[in-house]
């Protein structure tokens, strides 16, 4: 049974190798968009297509529990007073 684990988690690290070596030579972009922000929305250079994080002040948010995104829009589910928000993502 610990043998079928360690195989189990040797092959899921040898997909992760494969998928970040596609992400990171892929023609794709990135981009960190830093804004000071008041109110409930951010709008961003580009629309991305994979977001990494968003950070609040420097702490992680919670994709749906603390926003989401459409298109080039971050929606936070509450509203902002002047701080400092980071998202860090692919377009």
């Amino acid at each position: 049974m610990e043998a079928e684990k360690i195989t189990w988690l040797i092959h899921a690290i040898d997909r992760l190798k494969v998928a970040i070596t596609n992400l990171v030579t892929s023609s794709a972009q990135f981009e960190e968009s830093a804004q000071t922000i008041t109110g409930l929305t951010m709008t961003l250079p580009n629309a991305p297509t994979f977001v990494f994080g968003v950070y609040l002040n420097g702490q992680r948010l919670t994709k749906t529990t603390d926003y989401s995104v459409a298109t080039v829009t971050v929606t936070f589910t509450e509203a902002l007073a002047a701080d400092l928000v980071t998202v860090v993502y692919k377009y």
